[in-house]
């Protein structure tokens, strides 16, 4: 079948909503709704949605291009790895990579039958897929050349996934939260009762966050974790409101998007938005008429995006882009640290909770971990990829010994793997 490139740009209209700390730019182009969005960095990112489309961009979301047109299944998540490699799921088994940013994409060669609704890629080589439709978890080890089936026990369709690393990850069935440290086996971990669960979020091997949307109730409740999924407690509400989507930057700032809801019937986009670890929610975005936004994408607090349109898929798409006005105290624009470094640990010694404050001057990948005297693994506190700046980040060692212990940063750039940095300090906690 002979497929005809072509390439569209799109910057119609924008417009722009104030927020807290920032402003979120709105532009609206072509017909249908937009499913998905992910960022590698500031600039590059990659959007899809119905009729199998994809949409690129290399400023950071002000123009927007339409890559090559392989399906016409509705494509319902995204996930790219780096500016060349990446992935697109949709339905009717519809699983898409390219290996040039998404100039050109191809089916996989062994795609089971399914609407699927998540992909994740934890390495160029490991991913995930999930729907609500199918029963099993299904996982590559050759970049999605084929798929294995992994069916935790007693568990059913699943909706939404949140992964560490290759090894660690967690998925939500409704109902039940699972987990795993392995890659392969899964095991229920909630001990607190569960129910209408549809999104989930984790940042540390710790702390995470549910969305719990009950059918007869316009309000979406969040949950939080700080034992690694084994108890939940739900710290609060967001009323009148569909939630699509949960994403946090760290443990006090998060965003939620989705849609108003009144008695089952939603309209109007909404974006929320928490500096307080999801306790409270301040609705920043509130988009008119039938414009849902499906989800929501944050590299760290100063750049985010979001994506959805019209829920008929007859009006236009609709994609956002937050940037942060936050200023330093003499009123300029706070500079970018010029070294890596990792900063002893405020206060220390602490009981229980503790602050680790690191500088990066470039985007890097980032590995945060404590350790014991004997060289074990206790926690992860920081794991993936963050953008140049300063980042702080509690740990709260209520469940811990107490005793001596060791945090260790590691850090690489995404542009130039040469450029690393590794450093360990000591801290210690006494109750």
């Amino acid at each position: 079948m002979r497929v005809i490139l072509f390439v569209v740009f799109f910057s119609f209209f924008p417009f722009v909503l104030n927020a807290q700390h920032g402003a979120w730019t709105v532009a609206t182009f072509d017909t249908g709704s937009l499913s998905a969005v992910v960022f590698i960095d500031s600039l590059y990112g990659w959007t899809v949605g119905t009729g199998g489309n994809v949409f690129a961009t290399t400023d950071g979301g002000g123009t927007w291009s339409e890559q090559q047109h392989v399906t016409h299944h509705n494509l319902n998540s995204v996930h790219f790895m780096n500016r060349s490699l990446g992935y697109a799921v949709g339905d009717s088994g519809t699983v898409l990579k390219t290996t040039d940013g998404g100039n050109s994409w191809s089916m996989t060669t062994s795609s089971p039958p399914a609407d699927w609704t998540k992909v994740y890629f934890t390495s160029e080589q490991v991913g995930w897929l999930i729907s609500p439709y199918v029963d099993e978890i299904h996982k590559t080890t050759d970049g999605g050349s084929s798929w294995i089936a992994l069916d935790p026990p007693g568990a059913g369709g699943f909706y939404d996934l949140s992964f560490l690393d290759d090894s660690t990850g967690w998925v939500i069935n409704g109902f039940e939260a699972y987990k795993t440290i392995n890659g392969t086996d899964w095991y229920k971990i909630n001990e607190t009762a569960l129910a209408y669960l549809y999104h989930l979020s984790f940042l540390t091997s710790k702390v995470g966050y549910i969305v719990s949307i009950p059918n007869i109730v316009s309000v979406s409740s969040i949950g939080r974790t700080t034992d690694g999924g084994v108890h939940w407690e739900w710290i609060s509400t967001i009323d009148s409101t569909h939630v699509t989507d949960i994403t946090f930057t760290d443990t006090a700032e998060g965003w939620t998007a989705g849609s108003k809801d009144w008695q089952g019937k939603y309209f109007g986009g909404t974006l929320n938005h928490t500096t307080d670890g999801g306790h409270s929610w301040i609705q920043e975005v509130n988009l008119d008429s039938n414009i849902m936004l499906r989800q929501v994408f944050f590299l760290d607090r100063n750049h985010g995006w979001a994506v959805g349109g019209d829920r008929f898929a007859i009006g236009p798409r609709v994609a956002l882009r937050y940037q942060s006005t936050t200023v330093g105290a003499e009123g300029e624009f706070k500079r970018l640290p010029s070294l890596f470094q990792l900063f002893s640990n405020v206060p220390n010694p602490f009981n229980p909770i503790t602050k680790i404050t690191y500088h990066l001057p470039e985007r890097s990948s980032v590995s945060l971990k404590v350790f014991n005297m004997l060289g074990q693994e206790v926690e992860t506190l920081v794991r993936g990829i963050r953008d140049a700046g300063s980042e702080s980040v509690e740990w709260n060692a209520t469940n811990t010994a107490s005793g001596v212990y060791f945090y260790r940063l590691e850090a690489t750039s995404t542009s130039d793997p040469s450029r690393s940095f590794v450093q360990t300090r000591k801290m210690i906690m006494v109750k």
